[in-house]
Formats: structure tokens, sequence, C-alpha cells
């Protein structure tokens, strides 16, 4: 079974094919200081695994990228429900496949040139 980092690496590879869209990683986590001195917390927690904005409108994708079994945690909800609610496009994908159908079926994406 893949992993979610490889994953999400064929996501990135496969959309980032796409003229419309400009896509990145958003990672989230926990890093130790310089020389041990504590932790500093990156980026918003629950926040989607790969951000992106389509053209030409500019709206807001999220794609959470997931293991096949997989559910959001809680907090990946939450940032689920309040990203929508502003009008972005969210949507938990378990593949590069997944990913374009999900894209394309929602109008966000045409047919590579």
């Amino acid at each position: 079974m893949k992993s979610e980092t490889g994953i999400r690496n064929e996501i990135l590879l496969a959309l980032g094919r796409y003229p419309e869209l400009m896509i990145w990683t958003h990672p989230t986590g926990l890093a130790q200081r310089a020389q041990g001195k504590g932790y500093v917390r990156f980026g918003l927690i629950g926040s989607a695994d790969i951000m992106g904005i389509c053209g030409p409108v500019g709206r807001a994708i999220g794609l959470e990228v997931k293991r096949p079994g997989q559910k959001q945690r809680d907090s990946q909800r939450n940032f689920q429900r309040k990203f929508e609610s502003l009008g972005g496009f969210y949507a938990v994908v378990h593949s590069a496949d997944e990913a374009h159908l999900v894209l394309k079926e929602n109008g966000l994406i045409g047919d590579i040139l």
C-alpha cells in the first residue's frame, strides 16, 4: 500500500500539468528549535495536505490526502467546514485519479492541452 506522502506526490505531479491550477503542499507540525530550546508549531492545524488556486476566477481548493480506509480527524473536518463556508472547494482524495476526477466533475479543471 502506498504511503500518504507517495499518494500526495503523485497528485502533485498529475495536477501540476494543468495550467489553470497552482497547487502546493501545506505541511503542519511541530519542530524542535535550535539547540533543543523548545518547540515551535507551524501550519494551520487541520488544513488540507494540498492547497491551491484554480483560475481564472481564483477559487481556493483544498485536497486532504488519505490512504484507503483512513478518516479525517476532527480538526480536519472543522477546517473543511470553515473552508467551504468561505467558498473554497474541498475534497478528501485517495489517489491521483480520484483527485483528477473530483476536480473535473466540479468544473475546476478541463482537459490538458
